[in-house]
C-alpha cells in the first residue's frame, strides 16, 4: 500500500533498520540508525517490532503528501512539523489524513530526525537488512517522485514525556573506554577541547590540540566499528560512525561509550566534544 509521496526528499533521506550484522568479517558495515536513541524511542512509541525500518532524515526539509491514512511519529533533531500548515508536535504518535501534507522543517538542534509508522514499511532488504548503505550499493536516498510503502496499523497514543526528551547540546563531555594504542602517543592532549570540523554517515573529523607520535601512528590494520576514535597522521580525530568501515590502520585513542555516541552523532559543524577516560 502507498503511504506517502515524496514531493522534496531533504539534504538526505534513507530508509534505516537496526542494521546488518554478521557480515563485517566480508567487510560489510553494520549502517543502521546514526543515533540509536531516537530510532529505539520512536519504534517503542510506535508499538513496532524494536527492528522496524523507518526515515533517517538529515537536516529536515523533508515534504511528504500522505495517500493514504496512517499514525506516524517523529524523534530525534527537533524540527518544526507541520500538517497542512498545523504545527505538530514531535515525540508522539499523530494520525495523518489522505491527502495531507506533511512538512519538516530545517533542523533547530541536533541534526538527524527519525519518522517512523505504525505497522511495517514495505521495503528492499540487502544481506537481511533494509538499511541503506549507498557506497555499497544497497539502496539509494529517497528522490523526489519516490513513494514510502507500507501496511499500516493502528493503536493507542503515545508519547515520550518532556523530562525523557533529549537536549541536543553543543558542548559535550564524553567517555571513551581507552584504546591499548596509548603507547604510540608523545602527549595524551586529548583532553582539550575538540570542534566538528565536517561528517557523513561513515565519520566524524574533530580538530584540536594535535596528538603527537613517538614515530608514526600507522598500524596494522585492525577491527573498528562504530564509536571507535582514530587519530589521524596530523594528530587529529575521527570518530567513526555506523557506515564505518569494519577494519582501519590508524592508531586509536578508544571508543565512546554507547550511551554517549547518539549525543556526539547529533552535533553540528563547530559543537565541541571534551574526552575522559571512562577507567579515572
Amino acid at each position: 500500500m502507498k503511504l506517502f509521496e515524496i514531493v522534496k526528499p531533504g539534504i538526505q533521506t534513507t530508509i534505516q533498520d537496526h542494521g546488518r550484522f554478521g557480515y563485517r568479517a566480508n567487510g560489510v558495515p553494520i549502517s543502521g540508525p546514526m543515533d540509536r536513541f531516537a530510532y529505539t524511542m520512536l519504534n517503542d512509541l510506535l508499538g513496532n517490532k524494536p527492528s522496524s525500518a523507518v526515515l533517517e532524515v538529515w537536516l529536515g526539509g523533508i515534504e511528504l503528501t500522505c495517500l493514504s491514512d496512517c499514525e506516524i511519529a517523529i524523534t530525534g533533531a527537533k524540527v518544526n512539523i507541520h500538517f497542512d500548515g498545523a504545527i505538530q508536535e514531535m515525540w508522539k504518535v499523530i494520525r495523518v489524513k489522505a491527502g495531507q501534507m506533511v512538512k519538516l522543517g530545517q533542523a533547530e538542534e541536533g541534526i538527524i530526525a527519525y519518522l517512523g509508522i505504525r505497522g511495517e514499511l514495505e521495503v528492499e532488504k540487502w544481506l537481511g537488512s533494509a538499511s541503506v548503505y549507498s557506497k555499497g550499493r544497497m539502496g539509494r536516498p529517497f528522490k523526489k517522485g519516490d513513494f514510502i510503502e507500507g501496511l499500516p496499523t493502528s493503536g493507542t497514543n503515545q508519547e515520550l514525556i518532556q523530562l525523557k526528551r533529549p537536549v541536543y547540546s553543543q558542548k559535550l563531555t564524553i567517555e571513551i573506554w581507552p584504546s591499548v594504542h596509548r603507547f604510540l602517543f608523545k602527549n595524551e592532549n586529548f583532553e582539550g577541547t575538540y570542534k566538528l570540523k565536517s561528517g557523513d554517515r561513515m565519520g566524524y573529523l574533530f580538530e584540536g590540540p594535535p596528538i603527537e607520535f613517538h614515530s608514526s601512528g600507522d598500524i596494522l590494520s585492525e577491527a573498528v566499528e562504530p564509536g571507535t576514535i582514530q587519530v589521524n597522521n596530523k594528530g587529529q580525530l575521527i570518530v567513526l560512525m555506523a557506515d564505518a568501515q569494519t577494519t582501519g590502520g590508524y592508531a586509536t585513542l578508544g571508543k565512546i561509550v554507547e550511551t554517549d555516541l547518539w549525543k556526539v552523532v547529533q552535533l553540528r559543524p563547530g559543537g565541541e566534544i571534551l574526552l575522559r577516560d571512562r577507567q579515572k
